[in-house]
This record gives C-alpha cells, structure tokens and sequence, in this order.
C-alpha cells in the first residue's frame, strides 16, 4: 500500500475514533439546539471527523525519519503555480497550455486542482455544523489552511529542525477557493436544512423519543469507558513520569481508577440531581425526586454497567452483553421510553425544559 492508501486508512480509523470521542458533547448541542440527533447529524458528525483527520494525514504525513529528508525553502510567491503549469506544458512539447486533454495530464495544473479539491469539503461542513454562511466557511478554510501551512513550515512546531514539507504561499489561496466553492456549491441544501432546522426549534419535541433515550444510554457507555480509560491513564503517566515507577495495567489501583471515576461522577449525578450523566447530555431529568428512588434507579442501572465493564472474565462480558440488549429493549418497551432502570425505580423520564 502507497502513502496515500496508507493515509486514507489511517483518516478512516483515527477519524472513527474522533467522532466516537466527539458524541457526547455533539449530543449535548443538538439536543439543547435542536431537540434531536437525527442519521443525517450522524453522518455529518463521522464525515467531518474523518474527513478532519484527513487533511492532517495528507498534508503531513508520512512524518520522516530524522536525518532522512531534505529542509525546504518557502514559496512566498503568489501565483507562482502559472509559471509551474506554463514550465511543465513548455517541457512536455504542448503550444501554450495544449489541449484540455493535455491539460489534464499536467502535473503542476493537476497540482493546484488537487489543492482546491481538497477543501471542497470543508465549507458544506462549516456549513452544515455552524449554520454559518459562505464568508464564514471561507475565512475559516483560509484559517486552517494558514495553521497547516505555518505547522509545515515550522517542522510541525520544532519537532523537526526545519520544514520537510514545502511552505507554498499558493496553497493558501488554492485551499480558501476549494472552501469558498464548496460553501457556495452548499447553499441551497445548506440553506434548506436551516429552515428545515429553524422550524423544528419552534416546536421542540415535548415528549421523549426513543433515540433520545438510546443517545443517553450510548453516552453513559461511552463514559464509563472513555472516562475510566482516561482516568487510569492519568495515573500510569504520573508513575512513570512523576514517580518513575511502572504500574501494571491490570493492577489494583488502575481497575479501581477505571471502575471508581465514572462511578462516583454517575453515583453524584443521580443521587444529586436524578440523572445519569447520559440523561444530562440529553437534557433530561427524572420525577419525582426521590433519595429512595433515585438509589433503586443507581442500583440497577449505572452500578452493574461500571462492574461489568471493567470485569475481564468471559462471564461478565457475556452478562454485560444481555444487558445492552436489556437496555436497548427497555428503551423500546417502557412507558414513556423511560428505560429499565427508571422502571425499576418507579421514576418518569422528561425533558428538562427548566
């Protein structure tokens, strides 16, 4: 596989990661701004993740090794792409330019092309994600185009003692035009889905929806996870780094940190306010408010979520297999689409229009 197949498989993985890492507070916006998390907000969540990773991977990497390429020069020159395709057309033996056939198989032309090309996407993204116009889209494609050219010319920040990747002053106005003719390409979808959007803000849902159940459940999964993973990697870096010490992965005081910090944040967010930390994102809340109730609904919900989680035993990943589909089901069944553990507890699940 070339680089560039490498880049686009590393785009797709990394970029899946972003937007599982990016969930939760997309749910939160979308459900505070619009009251829903629909299969388009999905996809458009992914793309833009994907696609962000991509153009870090194709602008940056393969990162060489040290001492195994060469410094290059900035081109501070604008326009100096028209002197490229005019050169390659003059070697290639075309009168002028040549044919559009001829053209096409010039690589300085196919060059600028491929700038512009790969900023198309960005502005239907800034559109769609910051309900902002065409300006918008375009100042920022500039912005990120700037920050991409600068982190190449300064060898990524200093990582590197000079710049591998060539600074080229023409890739920033090729990049903004990519952006500013994907904003325009946009608009009238863009603009579509707004006024689709702005009428839906006007009549927010007032009942809850089985996606936004299932969008708080996936968000307390997601931090029991991300949050325990996090929390006891914080910790092995301080014993290395602080402590010079190594603690084993699967030593006490790591399950603990991974089992212990997403429980107690969810043990304080339901006995507190009624809420899983899911429910908050969602922007729901639970009556009546109930120390008893709110215990039951801790009990039999985030607690055996967080044991199971961090039990490595086939057993326990079986039982926390039956009970994603148990909670999935009860998001379907139960009145209201409270959930099984709201049930349980006897407690109703509302938004929290307060």
């Amino acid at each position: 596989m070339g680089d560039q197949g490498t880049n686009a498989v590393v785009a797709l993985l990394l970029g899946s990661v972003v937007a599982v890492l990016l969930f939760i507070p997309v749910a939160a916006v979308q459900y505070r701004r619009d009251g829903r998390l629909g299969p388009g907000d999905l996809a458009v969540l992914v793309g833009a993740a994907v696609y962000g990773v991509a153009l870090w991977t194709y602008t940056l990497l393969p990162l060489p090794d040290v001492g195994d390429y060469a410094c290059q020069h900035a081109q501070t020159r604008l326009m100096a792409f028209a002197d490229d395709i005019r050169r390659a057309a003059e070697q290639a033996g075309y009168g002028g330019l040549g044919t559009p056939g001829e053209l096409l198989r010039n690589q300085a032309f196919l060059q600028v092309v491929l700038n512009v090309v790969l900023f198309l996407p960005f502005g239907p993204f800034v559109r769609l994600i910051t309900h902002r116009g065409v300006a918008v889209a375009t100042g920022l494609g500039l912005a990120v185009s700037l920050l991409i050219e600068v982190t190449q010319l300064t060898g990524v920040w200093g990582v590197y003692p000079c710049a591998y990747r060539l600074f080229d002053v023409d890739d920033l106005l090729t990049n903004t035009l990519g952006a500013f003719l994907g904003a325009v390409v946009s608009y009238p979808y863009a603009a579509r889905r707004h006024r689709r959007l702005g009428t839906a803000r006007r009549a927010l849902p007032a009942t809850v929806s089985v996606g936004r159940r299932l969008a708080a459940t996936v968000s307390d999964v997601l931090f029991v996870v991300l949050g325990g993973t996090a929390a006891a990697a914080l910790w092995r870096g301080y014993g290395v780094f602080v402590l010079d010490e190594h603690p084993a992965t699967d030593s006490g005081s790591m399950v603990a940190l991974r089992a212990g910090v997403p429980f107690l944040v969810e043990a304080l967010m339901v006995l507190i306010a009624g809420k899983t930390l899911g429910e908050l994102v969602v922007d729901l809340r639970t009556t009546p408010a109930s120390y008893a109730r709110r215990l039951v609904k801790l009990l039999t919900g985030v607690a055996p979520l967080v044991v199971l989680a961090v039990v490595t035993v086939t057993a326990a990943q079986v039982v926390l297999g039956v009970l994603a589909v148990a909670s999935g089901a009860g998001a379907y069944l139960t009145r209201r689409h409270r959930g099984l553990s709201n049930a349980v507890a006897g407690l109703e699940l509302e938004i929290d229009d307060g």
